[in-house]
C-alpha cells in the first residue's frame, strides 16, 4: 500500500491507479474512454458533431461528457434553439458550384430533411449567406461560455409550455435534454475555473498542504513540511480539458469546493473565479435527480 499526506493526495492517487490498471469491478473513474465532446466543426457552414477525440480549435465545444450519447443529447438540445445544419455534405465550391455575389453557394436545389421540417437552416441549398450564418455560431459560442441562458432559456419557455399543455412526455424529454446540456456547460465552468491559475496554495486543518498546478495537483506535504521553493511557472494549457484528466480533476474540485471541506486556500497565482449567477439543474426540488451520467 501506499501512505499519503492527506485525503486530497490519496483521492487523486486512488483515481490514477483506478485509471492505470482499470480493475474489472470497479466502474467509478474507469471510464475515461468513453467520455465525448460536442465540437463546432471546421467548415464553411459549421455543425455540431459528438466526437471522442480533444476539439483542437476555437472555443465553441463541452466536454467531456461520460458518453456519446450524453453529447448527442447536448447536440439535440442545442440545435433545437439554434438552427444549424445538420446535414454532413461537405459545402464548397467544388462541390456546389461557384458563390454568387452573396457568397451563398450555389448549384444544390434539394433542401435536407430537417430543413424542409423548419427545425435546421439549408445553406446546401442556398438559403442563407455565410455572414447570416455565423451569427448562429456566435450565439452558440456565447450559450457554451458566458451566457448559458441564450440556450437554457428558450429551452425552459418550451418545457413550460409543453407541460401547460398536458404533453408531459414531450416536456420530459426536453427537460433531460435541457438538464444535459446544462451540466455540461456547468462542468467546463468548473474545469476552466481551476485550469486558469497557474497556481493555488490550499492547507488543510491538520497542517497539512498541496500545491493545485493549473487545476492538477502538485506537490504535497504533511504538517510542518512546506516546501521552500517556489515552482517554476508554466503556461495556461488552452481548448479542452483531455479525457484522461477529467476524472483527476474533477475529484479535485469536488475535494476543494464541497461543503464544511476542510480546506481553505491560502494563496493564488493568477485568477479564481467563476461567472456571477448559477446554472439551471431542470429538476424539481426534492425529486431525484434522473440525469443519467453526464
Amino acid at each position: 500500500h501506499e501512505v499519503s499526506v492527506h485525503p486530497l493526495a490519496a483521492a487523486v492517487r486512488e483515481v490514477q491507479l483506478i485509471a492505470e490498471h482499470l480493475p474489472r469491478f470497479n466502474s467509478q473513474s474507469t471510464r475515461w474512454r468513453s467520455m465525448a465532446y460536442v465540437v463546432l466543426s471546421d467548415e464553411a457552414f459549421p455543425r455540431l458533431k459528438a466526437v471522442r477525440t480533444l476539439p483542437a480549435h476555437g472555443t465553441a465545444y463541452l466536454g467531456p461528457l461520460s458518453s456519446l450519447s450524453a453529447a448527442h443529447r447536448v447536440i439535440d438540445a442545442v440545435t433545437s434553439v439554434v438552427p444549424l445544419r445538420r446535414c454532413s455534405a461537405k459545402i464548397s465550391a467544388a462541390t456546389f458550384g461557384q458563390l454568387d455575389l452573396d457568397g451563398i453557394p450555389s448549384g444544390r436545389i434539394a433542401r435536407c430533411t430537417p430543413a424542409q421540417l423548419g427545425v435546421a437552416c439549408c445553406p446546401c441549398a442556398g438559403e442563407i449567406s455565410p455572414g447570416d450564418y455565423a451569427q448562429y455560431c456566435e450565439l452558440l459560442e456565447r450559450g457554451f461560455t458566458d451566457e448559458p441562458e441564450v440556450l437554457l432559456g428558450p429551452l425552459r419557455s418550451r418545457l413550460r409550455e409543453l407541460a401547460a399543455q398536458q404533453r408531459f412526455e414531450q416536456a420530459a424529454e426536453v427537460r433531460d435534454r435541457a438538464a444535459t446540456l446544462a451540466e455540461a456547460i456547468r462542468r467546463r465552468r468548473r474545469l476552466e475555473t481551476w485550469r486558469t491559475p497557474a497556481l493555488v496554495v490550499a492547507a488543510h486543518r491538520d497542517g497539512s498542504g498541496a500545491e493545485i498546478v493549473h487545476g492538477l495537483l502538485g506537490r504535497t506535504w504533511a504538517a510542518g513540511d512546506r516546501p521552500r521553493s517556489p515552482i517554476a511557472p508554466s503556461a495556461a494549457p488552452h481548448g479542452a480539458v483531455p479525457r484522461e484528466e477529467a476524472y483527476e480533476r474533477l475529484c479535485i474540485i469536488t475535494e476543494l469546493e464541497r461543503a464544511r471541506s476542510p480546506w481553505r486556500l491560502v494563496a493564488v497565482d493568477g485568477v479564481l473565479a467563476q461567472p456571477i449567477g448559477g446554472i439551471d439543474r431542470f429538476t424539481v426540488p426534492g425529486s431525484p435527480d434522473r440525469r443519467r451520467g453526464q
